[in-house]
């Protein structure tokens, strides 16, 4: 307990209990949408904006990272790059009031290449280059009650990692992600990164 509570001062918090679901990034679901059509992924937040690609009718799950100043329209995390969709026709899946975000977080960053699978109350797993994969355990991603937006993930006595919501980016491709992390290993390395949400 004396590690955990020295890794939360080194955040500058102590865990909360969980409060309400940001709204971004969450997992959102087409709606809408007739079956002989799709939704328009469009380069920027208007309808005169680039298509640059397209939704299925039915598609579900999919990442909406932010939203533009005028609520119309949503930003979707596709693998290598960001589009805009309009607001109306997506909704948001409902949220398990027990988690914050969704169980399954994939998280990483580069220089060097590290990544952190986290299954929200069972464990993660941590793959580094050069370096055996680690599994660690892990609790539940517990919000801030000093720090808007800020997260603490307690991963056993000697790891933790802070999770923020706000926009990320990987420096390797134009996608944007919602979450950036911070990963503190052995209360020693620290690792900054992004994490995107599984369903």
């Amino acid at each position: 307990m004396r590690r955990l509570a020295a890794l939360l001062l080194a955040f500058g918090l102590t865990a909360g209990t969980l409060q309400a679901d940001p709204v971004y990034p969450w997992l959102y679901d087409v709606i809408g949408v007739s079956a002989d059509d799709v939704l328009n992924l469009r380069a920027g937040p208007s309808s005169e904006a680039e298509v640059i690609g397209a939704l299925a009718h039915d598609a579900t799950g999919i990442e909406v990272v932010g939203i533009n100043d005028n609520g119309y329209w949503l930003q979707i995390a596709l693998p290598e790059s960001t589009a805009w969709a309009a607001t109306g026709f997506l909704a948001p899946q409902p949220h398990d009031p027990e988690l914050a975000f969704t169980r399954i977080l994939d998280c990483g960053g580069t220089e060097p290449f590290w990544g952190l699978q986290i299954t929200q109350g069972t464990g993660a797993t941590l793959s580094r280059m050069d370096k055996a994969d680690a599994d660690l355990p892990a609790g539940r991603v517990r919000p801030s009650p000093s720090m808007k937006n800020q997260y603490f993930l307690d991963l056993g006595e000697r790891h933790a990692a802070m999770l923020t919501t706000k926009l990320c980016s990987d420096g390797m491709s134009d996608r944007a992600y919602g979450l950036s992390i911070r990963l503190v290993i052995d209360e020693t390395e620290t690792m900054h990164g992004c994490c995107s949400l599984r369903p």
